[in-house]
């Protein structure tokens, strides 16, 4: 809630090109994904070059075009609720 006013969010027609574009440009493209292959999010300490987060829906996720044009596949787990 609210996290789309903080970030830069960009659109194109065709994302899998988009993507194997930037990537081909140097870009690192970290696609998160529910997958068992996926790499947990917090075991990138630092980011050291220009990242792109690629994000799918609710539902499907990210169509498989998309995820083939990620160099990798992040899964970003649920906040732990402390008890009160």
């Amino acid at each position: 809630a609210g996290a789309m006013e903080a970030q830069v969010v960009h659109q194109t027609g065709v994302m899998h090109r988009f993507l194997a574009k930037a990537r081909d440009e140097g870009w690192d493209v970290i696609g998160a994904s529910a997958e068992a292959r996926a790499e947990d999010v917090r075991d990138f300490v630092r980011v050291s070059q220009p990242t792109l987060l690629v994000m799918g829906n609710e539902g499907a996720g990210l169509r498989t075009n998309v995820r083939r044009a990620c160099n990798r596949l992040v899964k970003i787990p649920a906040a732990q609720r402390k008890a009160p």
